[in-house]
């Protein structure tokens, strides 16, 4: 595990040769992601992600960006079971490497390419689940916010697909789509809101009524 970890750095100090390095540091709440996985000869399995706080170190001379994260939880839903999730594996350690694609095209968005690693599973410290593949996520700017020296980034919207390989299961595909935490917060704080809201009276009809 500690060559694969080795290995991403020695890659990002290879990429980032030959030129002067700019770092821009960021951060965001987290993500919620729903997706499925797929392995081979066997069916699908509908599962759910939750990340909390992700720091990126980007480089805005070469478009590869450093991403980490302290806190990462990805339960499998036994469908079969009333939508119960029946395997979830919490990771405290996080990183990918990107490269987005559109880094001199818009700043709204981005198309990357990714690899990561995720370790320190707290049911079992000795799993880990590698990931490769790519990445599209709607980022826009929001003041004042996006003008901090380390600006907090939206990540409105993310599509993600590719290849992971859990330890000790087999290599798998996956497809995942999410939203920024603070959003997804607010999307059960409303549904919350309209569930305990008690009805209101209408005066007016009670008083027809007599």
């Amino acid at each position: 595990m500690n060559k694969i970890i080795l290995r991403l750095l020695f890659l990002f100090a290879v990429l980032s040769n030959g030129h002067s390095f700019s770092p821009v540091l960021s951060w965001s709440f987290g993500r919620a992601h729903a997706g499925g996985v797929f392995q081979h000869k066997n069916k699908g399995q509908v599962y759910s992600t939750l990340s909390f706080i992700e720091f990126s170190v980007k480089d805005s001379e070469s478009g590869f960006s450093f991403e980490c994260s302290p806190f990462y939880y990805s339960g499998i839903i036994n469908t079969e079971k009333e939508g119960t999730v029946s395997e979830f594996r919490t990771f405290l350690l996080n990183a990918h490497l990107f490269y987005n694609t559109l880094e001199y095209v818009t700043p709204l968005c981005s198309l990357s390419p990714f690899i990561g690693i995720r370790l320190l599973n707290i049911s079992d410290i000795k799993q880990y689940r590698f990931e490769a593949g790519v990445e599209f996520l709607l980022h826009p700017p929001w003041q004042p916010v996006s003008q901090w020296k380390a600006p907090l980034i939206f990540k409105v919207l993310s599509l993600r697909s590719g290849f992971r390989l859990d330890s000790p299961a087999k290599p798998a595909f996956f497809c995942e789509a999410g939203i920024d935490i603070a959003g997804f917060i607010y999307i059960i704080g409303q549904s919350y809101k309209k569930q305990t809201a008690a009805p209101r009276r209408n005066p007016n009809a009670a008083a027809q009524s007599i």
